[in-house]
């Protein structure tokens, strides 16, 4: 052996890979896993596999493995899924704590209503809550709850009392991310992060969705008689038609129908006639006499007029899609870039160049979703 050996020769770390052209265990053919770490001494990788397949990673040879495709992938997930679903499907443990579950829930509800029918009908309002909240508003309500339970977890199955399960959250939640990310940070740092974690979620689940102005139909009912699109702009192909047929008046005489009302202490618009919608406003002629033109100045043609909508206000760019963002990016800089809870500039950036080219554009999107929901 060469002491100048490459630390991976064929570009596999961190890498999915796919096994094949074993004779010795020909049971790991086509089987997806990752590769760890490689061996100079041996010319071997050490390939992580799902627990159903091997519980400790198995050292194989470059020429036994390939870089996974997507469809690989995700054939290998659903494998392994599939697998774990029948290995709890059998397993006489979680047979148990499912039967003690059912006896459980039994107990709780009335004697005539069964578990199967009360699980339909909290199936039923689950996706009643679903459609009215929104599937994306409901996956982030359900990971917060999720993660939340993950972090009170131990609490929880101490038995202990809800008022100490919160006054231990702030302590649950800092060795929460010392175990799982790496960072040994102070209490006062992560209960802050947890603050600002929670007022930021909050604020996402709460915000108004964006949509249409709702002045744009005010008009709608009207639109065919008064030359309107649906949008509520004006169509000038019908309009020229529906002034020959429409009744118009010049400025002051609208003037003096609405003084008339106010005199008679009426509703304003009650000497309109009823076919006022259609009203088109008549200009006076510069060549009329000295008391029409008088009147002109206050006349004009709204020929040209657009009933616009109000624009809709402006929709708050942090999202569901913005958290996903910085959960990936923060995510992959901790893979590439930390060694022993540090960050090393030198390793993050030779593991980042050698990233394949497809998750390099993903995390390309990741950062321009993170920077442009700030802009």
């Amino acid at each position: 052996m060469t002491t100048n050996a490459p630390l991976d020769p064929s570009n596999l770390l961190q890498k999915p890979v796919k096994i094949h052209s074993l004779t010795s265990k020909p049971e790991l053919n086509s089987k997806i896993g990752t590769a760890q770490s490689y061996i100079p001494d041996r010319e071997r990788y050490l390939i992580s596999l799902p627990p159903h397949i091997s519980p400790s990673p198995v050292a194989l040879k470059p020429a036994n493995l390939t870089e996974a495709t997507i469809v690989e992938r995700a054939t290998g997930k659903i494998d392994e899924a599939l697998a774990m679903a029948h290995a709890i499907y059998h397993d006489m443990q979680w047979r148990q704590i499912l039967s003690t579950a059912r006896t459980t829930l039994q107990s709780k509800l009335p004697p005539s209503i069964k578990p199967e029918h009360a699980l339909v009908a909290f199936a039923a309002a689950l996706l009643v809550f679903i459609i009215t909240i929104g599937f994306m508003r409901f996956i982030m309500l359900a990971s917060l709850l999720l993660l939340l339970a993950a972090v009170a977890l131990p609490d929880i199955l101490e038995g202990k009392q809800f008022k100490l399960i919160l006054k231990n959250f702030p302590m649950r939640f800092r060795e929460a991310i010392r175990d799982h990310a790496g960072y040994d940070i102070s209490q006062k740092k992560a209960t802050v992060f947890l603050i600002g974690f929670l007022l930021l979620t909050t604020k996402i689940l709460l915000q108004k969705s964006g949509g249409s102005g709702s002045g744009g139909g005010r008009n709608a009912g009207a639109g065919a008689a008064t030359g309107m699109d649906s949008d509520g702009k004006m169509d000038y192909g019908s309009f020229d038609a529906v002034k020959q047929s429409s009744p118009s008046w010049t400025m002051e005489e609208v003037y003096n129908m609405g003084y008339q009302d106010a005199i008679n202490e009426k509703p304003i618009g009650d000497a309109l006639p009823p076919n006022h919608a259609t009203m088109v406003i008549r200009t006076i002629s510069t060549s009329a006499s000295t008391s029409t033109s008088t009147s002109s100045k206050y006349d004009y043609n709204d020929d040209d007029y657009d009933d616009y909508a109000p624009p809709p206000p402006k929709k708050s760019q942090i999202g569901f899609g913005t958290i996903m963002a910085l959960f990936t990016i923060g995510r992959t800089v901790k893979e590439l870039g930390f060694v022993g809870g540090r960050f090393d500039w030198d390793l993050f950036r030779a593991n980042a160049i050698n990233l394949p080219p497809l998750k390099k554009a993903f995390l390309g999107f990741m950062a321009y979703r993170l920077v442009s929901a700030f802009l």
